[in-house]
């Protein structure tokens, strides 16, 4: 695993610093939702270093003995993790009323345990979310009777309150959201009539300006947006529209523009794509589909956007099982939400390798809630390096080398190039930086 030495330093960092402070967890995890009609519950887990997965907690959202029984803590729907880690905000489709619903806002503590902080009610639905910075939330709010939109709601952690911020119109039934990957910009996915994407500016107090727009003849499922190395574009599963096979391809830019990506909607092999998520390094794209419940890797073609199907694939079982995928690093974390038929729910790991193969890493491992849904994956940051621009935990030739090779150039503020000054340029005091630190190993 290219991340072994990092989750190895968070081990240890842990175990010097002892479990249970609130802040972030110190240690790889996955938190999932699971989105149980009767029970709604937050499940957090340790990634070990080998990607094999530790039940760390689990804190029961709500309960109710019937349907017919308002209760808004049921249905974890959606799952987010704020970009510091501190906080996971939950929606919830708990059905409890045709006006509200809520959003749990929880903390996160340095072992990974959970404690809630507030609720809020918020309008029907908040199908799905992402933070956009530590204190402000965008949501994707879909409903069949009432208005479509993205909504932002600003963050106070000092208070524990979730402020209304802002709200435009999204479409006909907006049940995605994803953001940019360095850029204030969300994107919705929004299949109420046919497919369609739509980009808006998110202010640093939530505010909301529409930037774009883009039709499709297919639907737009579960969008996730991929960075194929400066080349961003958005993928979405086409669902039963055009015969079941479609995946779905937007090109967007640094200002939201938005474009149809040549050659989509692409084909896959599997039965009704329902999501779309990108790997680290924007190479391949995993596909998850609804009827024959796989998951399958498909290159990408870094200049066009264009898939090619690898052959790699992974069936969960039962029609509808598969319910998410996310990726953190060389790992794919699969949910299974039912026992039908085999027995098993829970949560698979797999590392993603070369060409796209899947290899899993153990077991699955029971989320011990009512159908495991979405996934948010957490990876602590690295520790302080002074000189290593490559992650390794070392200071040596490789990083010399990295600043020779790109020399007075423009590399951006916050590349790891920039080591000094914080002034995006490659320089001698970049050069100083390594040299003072040569032969250091951060461990």
């Amino acid at each position: 695993m290219r991340n072994a030495a990092r989750y190895a330093l968070s081990f240890a960092v842990l175990s010097l610093a002892g479990g249970g402070c609130f802040g972030q967890s110190a240690l790889p995890a996955v938190f999932i939702a699971n989105n149980g009609n009767l029970e709604g519950s937050i499940t957090s887990m340790i990634v070990n270093p080998d990607g094999t997965l530790s039940f760390a907690d689990r804190i029961i959202t709500g309960m109710r003995t019937s349907t017919a029984i308002p209760e808004f803590g049921c249905n974890a729907r959606s799952i987010a993790i704020s970009p510091n880690g501190q906080y996971l905000a939950v929606g919830h489709a708990s059905g409890s009323s045709s006006v509200n619903e809520r959003i749990t806002i929880l903390e996160v503590a340095s072992d990974a345990s959970l404690s809630v902080v507030n609720v809020f009610t918020v309008p029907v639905t908040p199908f799905d979310l992402v933070w956009m910075s530590d204190d402000v939330l965008a949501v994707a709010r879909a409903s069949t009777s009432s208005t479509n939109e993205i909504r932002t709601y600003t963050w106070n952690a000092g208070t524990g309150v979730l402020s209304f911020a802002a709200s435009l119109v999204s479409g006909g039934f907006s049940t995605s959201i994803d953001r940019h990957p360095t850029q204030p910009i969300a994107y919705i996915g929004d299949t109420g009539s046919g497919g369609l994407v739509s980009s808006f500016v998110v202010g640093p107090a939530g505010a909301l300006t529409p930037i774009d727009a883009q039709a499709y003849g297919q639907f737009t499922l579960d969008i996730g947006v991929v960075d194929s190395g400066g080349s961003v574009r958005i993928y979405s599963g086409g669902g039963i529209s055009s015969g079941g096979t479609a995946i779905v391809g937007t090109d967007t830019d640094n200002s939201g523009n938005l474009s149809i990506t040549g050659g989509s909607p692409f084909v896959s092999p599997g039965s009704s794509p329902k999501l779309a998520r990108g790997s680290a390094d924007g190479k391949t794209l995993l596909v998850g589909h609804g009827t024959d419940a796989t998951v399958r890797t498909f290159a990408i073609d870094a200049d066009t956007g264009a898939l090619t199907y690898t052959g790699n694939t992974f069936d969960v079982g039962l029609q509808g099982s598969l319910d998410d995928l996310q990726v953190m690093g060389d790992l794919v974390f699969i949910t299974d939400n039912t026992t039908a038929i085999d027995g098993v729910r829970g949560i698979y790991s797999f590392t993603l390798g070369a060409g796209g193969s899947l290899t899993m890493n153990g077991a699955i491992l029971d989320t011990q809630g009512i159908s495991p849904g979405k996934i948010a994956t957490w990876m602590p940051p690295a520790p302080p390096c002074p000189g290593d621009t490559n992650g390794d935990l070392m200071v040596d030739v490789d990083d010399l080398n990295a600043i020779l090779s790109n020399w007075l150039v423009n590399v951006g503020v916050g590349s790891p190039l920039d080591l000094a000054n914080n002034d995006g340029i490659v320089n001698v005091d970049d050069l100083n930086i390594v040299l003072g630190n040569w032969q250091a190993a951060c461990t």
